[in-house]
């Protein structure tokens, strides 16, 4: 389980000082602060609403949000039921799936870019996984169209930009390891039009991508209506639908929805809607190390 980092009381005051500093700029410009709505199912964590001064009241405002982050419990979140939230950075937008941290975090997003947007070099201090939803990404290791599959090692930099259409992407961050090195940059052609992908059984393809000591991660795209058994690691599983939709033990799974499948049910029942369904799975993983998201934290000053 992640544990809050502790913090000396004089950070405590720095950063309530700036919380107020925040409140009162926001409401001088007549604007409304809130915590994006979250609809969670099965025994994900909720999160309500709250009003300005709940929320610069409660811990998270203090210190750090914790979104759906206990890796022990299976989670569905359909995605269409969270509302897009407009970030920091201009023309870029969100919806936050999964989330422990402070201004580091390890989270799980839907990010939004505006068209032809271009963004500063900036490192992966915990490393960085991605798949293009749409449009296309750029940037210093190559054009990513969608359907592409990225990997970015901790310490890796790149210059991203956006193309024409604009881009949308489910990105991971700080859920990379020390203890297992990858190349800085890697990325697959997840579209039918790679070679590798093979049939496993009457209406199911699979792609193998990345495999190693602490995870794996493969694509799965089901025929319309298909039904099968799906044997639950007990290690987990996280599953993003790309396209199409499914239904299993944890509900229905719309279009870019995420679960994390804990390994307490080791088998469960899976069926794929009238259109089918094209899936992310990343599995094996929700016990291994991964980088100190409080050791991340960067020092605050008054």
């Amino acid at each position: 389980r992640w544990q809050p980092c502790h913090r000396s009381s004089r950070v405590f005051q720095v950063a309530m000082r700036r919380v107020v500093r925040l409140r009162s700029g926001l409401l001088a410009l007549g604007l409304q602060f809130a915590v994006p709505k979250v609809r969670s199912f099965a025994v994900c964590e909720s999160s309500k609403e709250q009003s300005l001064e709940q929320f610069l009241k409660s811990n998270k405002a203090q210190k750090w949000i914790e979104l759906n982050s206990d890796k022990s419990k299976s989670c569905l979140v359909n995605t269409d039921s969270i509302d897009w939230v407009e970030t920091g950075a201009g023309g870029v937008r969100r919806k936050m799936i999964e989330r422990v941290g402070g201004e580091v975090a390890r989270a799980t997003t839907v990010v939004n870019f505006k068209p032809n947007a271009s963004f500063p070099m900036h490192q992966h201090v915990g490393g960085e996984e991605f798949i293009v939803l749409d449009g296309a990404w750029f940037d210093d290791w190559d054009t990513q169209p969608s359907l592409t599959y990225v990997r970015n090692y901790i310490g890796s930099k790149h210059t991203p930009r956006i193309g024409p259409d604009g881009c949308t992407i489910l990105v991971k961050l700080c859920q990379m390891s020390h203890e297992h090195r990858e190349a800085d940059h890697t990325q697959w052609d997840i579209s039918l039009s790679n070679p590798k992908w093979r049939s496993v059984s009457p209406g199911r393809q699979e792609l193998q991508v990345f495999k190693s000591p602490l995870e794996e991660v493969h694509f799965e795209r089901w025929a319309p209506h298909q039904t099968g058994t799906v044997e639950i690691d007990e290690k987990g599983e996280e599953v993003f639908v790309i396209e199409g939709s499914f239904s299993d033990e944890l509900g229905v799974h719309r279009s870019w929805s995420w679960c994390r499948n804990a390994g307490d049910q080791r088998r469960l029942t899976r069926k794929a809607g009238a259109n089918g369904c094209f899936l992310y799975v990343k599995s094996k993983h929700l016990r291994s190390p991964e980088v100190d998201i409080c050791a991340l934290q960067p020092n605050v000053a008054s």
